[in-house]
C-alpha cells in the first residue's frame, strides 16, 4: 500500500492545522491516487478494485476478473480510454 510522505514544509503546515482538518486531509491523501502512466490490469484476478477519486491516464483491463466490485466513482477521471 502506498503512503504519502510529506516534505518538511508540508509536514509543518499540516501539523499547524486543527486536528479535524489534519484528519480530513490525511484521509483524502490516502484515498486519492494520481497515476502518471496507464494502469495495466490485463488478465488480472482481484477480489475487488476500487479507485474512487483517482486520476489516471488510462486503464487496459482486457480479461480482468474480479470477485467483487470494480469501482470508478467519486470524482474518478481518466484522460485516455479505459478498455475492459
Amino acid at each position: 500500500m502506498f503512503r504519502w510522505e510529506l516534505e518538511d514544509l508540508a509536514r509543518e503546515q499540516l501539523t499547524g492545522m486543527p486536528p479535524q482538518v489534519q484528519l480530513v486531509l490525511s484521509d483524502f491523501m490516502d484515498a486519492v491516487v494520481i497515476v502518471d502512466q496507464p494502469i495495466n490490469l490485463k488478465e488480472a484476478h482481484a477480489g475487488a478494485i476500487r479507485l474512487p477519486g483517482s486520476h489516471v491516464p488510462g486503464i487496459a483491463a482486457g480479461q480482468l476478473h474480479t470477485e467483487g466490485n470494480l469501482e470508478f466513482n467519486n470524482g474518478f477521471t481518466a484522460s485516455a480510454e479505459i478498455c475492459l
